[in-house]
C-alpha cells in the first residue's frame, strides 16, 4: 500500500510517498460510546455513533534515509498533515513518531 504525507498548510515541505508495511493499521477507530452502571444492577448505554474523527491511523514504513529526514522535517514544521491512503485524504496531525534505522513508526489523529 502507498501511503502518502505532505504538510496541509504550506508547499514548503516536499511530499512523501511511504510504502506501507504490514502492520500498518489504517482502520483502527473507536465509537463514541459509554456504558454506566445503574442503581437497579442494570447499564444504560449511550452511543453516539461513529465520526472520521474517531480515526486513528498507525503507519509502518521502512525508509531510506532521504526519506526519513523528509518525514522528520515534515513531523518538526507542520502542526497539520494531509495523509493520503486507498480510503482517501485524511486532515489530522501525529500524534507520536519514531524513526529508528530507516523504520518508521507514526500514530496519526485524523480530525476530518
Amino acid at each position: 500500500m502507498i501511503i502518502g504525507l505532505k504538510n496541509a498548510v504550506s508547499d514548503a515541505g516536499s511530499a512523501v510517498l511511504l510504502k506501507g508495511d504490514s502492520r500498518s493499521e489504517l482502520y483502527n477507530s473507536k465509537a463514541r460510546v459509554t456504558r454506566t452502571p445503574t442503581l437497579d444492577l442494570g447499564v444504560v448505554i449511550d452511543s453516539q455513533g461513529y465520526a472520521v474523527g474517531d480515526r486513528v491511523l498507525k503507519i509502518v514504513s521502512s525508509l531510506d534515509e532521504s526519506k526519513a529526514e523528509a518525514v522528520w522535517n515534515l513531523y518538526k514544521d507542520s502542526l497539520f498533515l494531509l495523509v493520503s491512503t486507498r480510503d482517501g485524504i485524511f486532515y489530522g496531525s501525529v500524534q507520536d513518531i519514531k524513526l529508528d534505522g530507516g523504520n518508521l513508526e507514526m500514530t496519526f489523529l485524523v480530525k476530518e
